[in-house]
C-alpha cells in the first residue's frame, strides 16, 4: 500500500490481504511467528481474515460500510473506498451464486 507520494505506507500478505498492522497482536496471541506464516499456509490466512472481519462486524454491525471496512478502514472520509470495496465483493457473491442475490 503506497501513499500519494508513492511511500509504501503498509504491506498485505496472503489471500486475505491481511495488513502488517495486524502482525504485532498476532504475534503476541502465539498465532503467528512471522509475516512469512501468512504466506505459507493459506488456511491460517482465511481464518485470520475471518476473525478480523468478525471483529469489524462486531464493532459496526452487518452491513455494506462495515464490510468495506476490511479494506478500508474506518476512517471517517473512506466511506466511498469502503462501499467500492463492499460493491466488488456482492459482485463476486452474486457471481458465486449464479446470478442475482
Amino acid at each position: 500500500n503506497r501513499d500519494k507520494k508513492g511511500r509504501i505506507t503498509s504491506r498485505d500478505f496472503g489471500l486475505m490481504q491481511i495488513n502488517d498492522r495486524h502482525i504485532p497482536a498476532l504475534r503476541s496471541l502465539g498465532i503467528l511467528r512471522n509475516e512469512q506464516d501468512l504466506l505459507n499456509n493459506p488456511c491460517l490466512n482465511v481464518q485470520i481474515g475471518a476473525w478480523i472481519l468478525a471483529k469489524h462486524l462486531k464493532q459496526c454491525g452487518v452491513n455494506w460500510q462495515c464490510l468495506g471496512s476490511y479494506n478500508a478502514g474506518f476512517a471517517d472520509d473512506n466511506g466511498p473506498r469502503r462501499m467500492i470495496y463492499a460493491r466488488k465483493i456482492y459482485a463476486t457473491y452474486t457471481k458465486l451464486r449464479g446470478g442475482a442475490a
